[in-house]
């Protein structure tokens, strides 16, 4: 687990399965979306992000497309179908490095800890 935001009923979260970056964003349980980097990134410090860019920007709860990128290289991309129109849960908050509460997608098992550094 790299980070994640809200828990189940809404939210985000993004981590390495595999050894791949993965970002998976769950909307309100209904619909839950995935992207998933297409090949291993390079070993070692690395700098991860994800971008979206929206359908129709200011729209709340509109769709748009993801990307992954390691080091500025694009490794995966995929489609948001609907984002949380307003705000994730107000008790979940923001972790990093695990997912307390409720996890954003309880059927994955994270490892409890992990090192930043």
């Amino acid at each position: 687990m790299i980070l994640a935001a809200g828990d189940c009923p809404g939210g985000f979260s993004k981590h390495v399965e595999h050894g791949k970056p993965r970002l998976i964003y769950c909307f309100l349980r209904l619909k839950i979306d995935t992207i998933t980097a297409t090949e291993l990134p390079p070993t070692g410090a690395v700098t991860q992000r994800f971008d979206d860019t929206a359908d129709t920007p200011g729209q709340k709860g509109g769709g748009g497309r993801g990307m992954l990128t390691v080091n500025g290289w694009q490794f995966g991309s995929g489609r948001i179908e609907h984002t949380i129109p307003g705000q994730y849960s107000s008790c979940a908050g923001f972790d990093i490095g695990r997912d307390d509460c409720l996890p954003v997608v309880p059927d994955l098992v994270y490892p409890v800890d992990i090192d930043l550094k």
